[in-house]
């Protein structure tokens, strides 16, 4: 009788398949120390692939997860092909299949510890079977599909699954690094795509406690490509035919949606060798028997089988006391890995008294790197250039969707700029592989063996990161995260002025070159930006506008010169126009006060009108009682405004009409009110009146080609007659063009006839632009006032159903939130729905959330026709309801206005006023750089 008792309980001694699931977790995370120093590993080990299911970016990891190893080398396909990949995947799926999934895997372990919560468990079924055909179509979707479309399509990379889906990459990941202390500035970076994978890895933990390996089972797209092994891998259960009754225990006994043994749903885990009466199944290799039922094997196998596998863990037990060693204290990567926050190697302080250092004021420690083209980037070789210095990977989709940017401000700025990008030492494609037929100028390097420059900049495997130094090598800039062209344009001006305060910079200049430095500062003395100079001397004029710093240079031998201020920004006024410079090189300083506001009282001859960005003031000698100037316009366009200027030959006695009808005119607008009737055509002299000039406004910085095309597009019989464009100013990122129109050119002699005695004065006027366009002080148009960047918007109202909303809680959802304002009655804005729609979904991942505003949805019908339009156009995101109420909050001048604001609703950009599809996309990206 045997004499153990048996006490009812289930054994606590983990069994073999569970010590060898712990044994590869840990062997697979061996590198425990990236856990305390919040850092990823980035030895020469990340060049392999595990055979499991484990994150890149998990702080301990020591190899690449296979998974995203596959589509990185899809998206690479453009550039090589991916045999190593593939190969090693092949590899892994011949030898051990499916095998993998239940003994090494490391979230098959935390699938089956989640498993073993008690709680009601469900059992598989046919909508089990089923739905594990689902990780195939994920395989094809979000692992090859995405991938290859971007990669062959826009040459970037996009890992699908693991940017999208995978909660290997949230849990082990994003969580594994943002737990740990010295990583609470990554949290700044985190937007929706990480609320939404984080929502994903928490549904699926959720599932795997009531459900058995819900991940594996009906999402692992790696266990999908294992599975297409089984049939024939080295290692895995097989049935003795001959001992096998077919009584199905198996199967049922199975928690896999398996149809037999060892099929494509079968991970091996060798469970069923418990639930077969007739002992006929076992876990080979081959024909050598791993494990099998101890009722079939003798007394010696059993002792032989013992002393082995004693012997099996005590090299395994070896192997990872030597890997723990390798990966946390021996790897030279390992040694050479500095903790965020410390100082570089050979801090010191330079004779200039400057510490050495990569934090913003220090100067950056001198280092030398190899290019790939062969030549050599030193860099105390560029002092007197600014310096860009960029942290990139060819797996990273941010950094590759940048580097244009930087290729365009090195092409900009050749001669006066040093640049360079350097790739990490551990490499996924080769970077001159990659870099082939891309046609960027930029010099590109890989860091050394012991990523030296990573260590002297604070890099980290946190990706893109970009530093900037100035003309002496000091930092002005050390970040991580994406960087606009805008960004990249006004760091290469702080760069340039080579210091902090003006006057220093001037003094290096005077010092290193012949150098004038024009220096305007307010009455505060603070640097005022975008003041156009020009800089004469008796023979030929030179123009810049200031920078940050408020500091316009000219390189010039001594001489005699005159400063003259073009333009000032709105809101400045300067005492002269004219000034002059030192007979040497040196600095002119000078001083704008506030702009005085216009009279008010009736009698003004000024016209202020917001909305149109237009500040008039008729001359005399457009005063007279042969004609009157009358102004006309409005946006014919996305981002375009027109005014125009027509001369009317008016009848004596009617003067006085015609000037109240012209002031009614722009009240009217500026009130975003109809524009009153105009007087009985009969008062007039003639039949005719005749256009002077039209000034256009074109937002987003764009070219006359771009104002030809949308007059085109919306406004084509101005078009047609439009003979001449001529830029005359720029305020912001719009463009002033003054147009001429041949109708006026071609019809003279028409005109002389009509407007008799008039016509001299009229042909004096449309010949004297300087004239005209003095009288106009145009700033940029479409911009509601009222509200100001850096105020925070709060609102409460309803979605379309009826659901209350509050701003504060929409906003906290995302880094930026686009606020569309729109009606069911505007066609712009209609049009635009589904670009909104598709932008919405493009942003989301970036952490930009779209809403809409219906100003008209407050009645019930117009709610129901909103909610059809969206759905039409696509356009899936939150739609709430809007008010006359609301329209006066946002201080709403036309429909659609579209404002951007932060998690906390604070104003980042100027509003968008009118459908400008165009446009939004740089606004968001603004938006984005504002936050982080």
């Amino acid at each position: 009788m045997d004499n153990i008792k048996n006490t009812g309980r289930p054994s606590l001694r983990p069994s073999t398949r569970r010590l060898i699931q712990l044994y590869s977790a840990l062997l697979h995370n061996a590198h425990l120390k990236g856990f305390i120093d919040g850092e990823i590993y980035q030895g020469k080990a990340k060049y392999a692939c595990v055979p499991g299911f484990n994150c890149y970016s998990c702080p301990g990891a020591v190899g690449a997860c296979p998974l995203g190893s596959i589509q990185n080398a899809l998206a690479s396909t453009g550039h090589r092909a991916g045999w190593y990949v593939m190969g090693i995947i092949m590899l892994f799926g011949v030898v051990l299949g499916r095998t993998i999934c239940g003994w090494l895997c490391p979230l098959g372990l935390i699938q089956e510890l989640l498993h073993k919560i008690p709680t009601y468990k469900l059992k598989k079924s046919r909508i089990t079977r089923a739905l594990s055909w689902l990780k195939y179509v994920l395989l094809a979707v979000f692992v090859v599909a995405i991938p290859l479309w971007y990669g062959l399509r826009h040459d970037i990379p996009v890992p699908g699954f693991c940017k999208y889906i995978c909660p290997a990459g949230t849990f082990e990941g994003a969580i594994g690094l943002l737990s740990n202390p010295n990583n609470t500035g990554l949290f700044g970076m985190l937007g929706i795509l990480f609320t939404r994978k984080f929502t994903i890895m928490l549904i699926i933990g959720l599932a795997c406690v009531f459900c058995y390996r819900s991940f594996c089972r009906f999402i692992c797209p790696l266990g999908a490509i294992y599975g297409l092994f089984n049939r024939f891998c080295l290692v895995g259960v097989r049935v003795d035919e001959d001992r096998c009754n077919h009584c199905g225990a198996c199967v049922r006994n199975c928690g896999m949606d398996v149809r037999h043994v060892g099929d494509h749903e079968c991970i091996h885990c060798a469970r069923c060798m418990d639930s077969c009466a007739q002992k006929a199944i076992s876990l080979k290799a081959g024909k050598a028997v791993l494990k099998a039922p101890a009722a079939t094997l003798n007394e010696g196998e059993q002792t032989k089988r013992k002393k082995n596998g004693r012997i099996a863990w005590g090299v395994a037990l070896a192997v990872l006391c030597f890997a723990l060693a390798w990966f946390n204290f021996l790897d030279p990567a390992v040694r050479a890995e500095k903790g965020a926050g410390m100082a570089p190697p050979q801090a010191a302080v330079t004779a200039e008294e400057v510490p050495v250092g990569f934090e913003v004021g220090q100067r950056l420690q001198d280092f030398t790197l190899e290019c790939l083209d062969g030549s050599e980037f030193r860099l105390a070789d560029t002092r007197g250039k600014p310096v860009f210095l960029n942290l990139w990977a060819t797996y990273c989709t941010p950094c590759v969707q940048e580097l244009p940017h930087f290729n365009a401000l090195y092409k900009e700025h050749e001669g006066d700029i040093a640049m360079l990008a350097v790739h990490s030492s551990i490499v996924t494609d080769d970077p001159a592989d990659f870099l082939t037929d891309k046609g960027w100028e930029i010099p590109f390097a890989l860091d050394t063996d012991n990523d030296t420059l990573w260590a002297i900049v604070n890099g980290s495997s946190t990706l893109p990161q970009t530093i900037v130094l100035d003309r002496n090598g000091v930092v002005i800039y050390n970040q991580k995260g994406s960087v606009t062209p805008e960004a990249l344009a006004a760091l290469y001006e702080q760069a340039a002025g080579a210091g902090a305060a003006p006057a220093e910079q001037s003094a290096a200049a005077e010092e290193a070159e012949s150098v004038y430095s024009v220096i305007v500062n307010d009455e505060a003395g603070k640097p005022v930006p975008g003041v156009t100079v020009q800089f004469c001397s008796d023979t030929e004029c030179l123009t810049g506008v200031t920078g940050a710093n408020g500091t316009a240079c000219f390189e010039r031998e001594a001489g005699a010169y005159t400063v003259h201020l073009l333009k000032v920004p709105a809101g400045y006024a300067a005492d002269d126009t004219e000034y002059n410079a030192p007979a040497q090189p040196g600095t002119v300083t000078l001083v704008l006060g506030a702009e005085e506001s216009p009279a008010a009282d009736e009698d003004s001859a000024v016209i202020d009108v917001p909305k149109l960005g237009l500040h008039y003031e008729r001359p005399e000698k457009y005063e007279n009682l042969k004609g009157t100037l009358m102004p006309g316009g409005g946006f014919p366009g996305p981002g375009l405004l027109r005014l125009e200027w027509e001369y009317y030959a008016v009848a004596p006695d009617r003067i006085e009409d015609y000037d109240a009808y012209g002031e009614a005119y722009l009240d009217a607008l500026e009130q975003d009110e109809d524009p009153p009737e105009a007087p009985d055509p009969s008062w007039m002299s003639g039949r005719e009146q005749a256009c002077l000039f039209a000034i256009f406004g074109i937002n987003g910085g764009r070219g006359e080609d771009e104002l030809r095309a949308l007059l085109r597009e919306y406004n084509a019989p101005f078009d047609d007659n439009l003979t001449t464009l001529e830029k005359i100013c720029t305020d912001g990122d719009t463009s002033f063009y003054l147009g001429q129109y041949s109708r006026v050119a071609e019809r003279m002699d028409e005109y002389r006839e009509v407007m008799g005695d008039f016509f001299p004065e009229f042909e004096d006027l449309y010949k004297d632009k300087e004239t005209f366009l003095s009288a106009f002080t145009l700033r940029r148009p479409m911009w509601p006032a009222g509200l100001e960047i850096g105020d925070t918007l709060s609102f409460e109202t309803t979605d379309l159903d009826g659901n209350p909303v509050s701003s504060a809680e929409l906003f906290a959802e995302s880094k930026v939130t686009m606020i569309n304002l729109w009606g069911t009655w505007c066609g712009p804005c209609r049009n635009e729905l589904p670009e909104l729609g598709r932008m919405a979904g493009e942003f989301e991942a970036q952490g930009v959330q779209v809403i809409g505003i219906c100003n008209d949805a407050f009645e019930a019908e117009n709610a129901e026709l909103a909610k059809s339009l969206l759905q039409d156009a696509g356009a899936e995101y939150l739609c709430l309801v809007g008010s006359e109420d609301l329209d006066d909050y946002f201080s709403v001048t036309a429909f659609p206005t579209t404002f951007f604001v932060d998690s906390e609703g604070r104003l980042l950009l100027e509003p968008v006023v009118g459908a400008n599809v165009d446009y939004y996309p740089q606004a968001m990206a603004e938006a984005l750089a504002a936050v982080e």
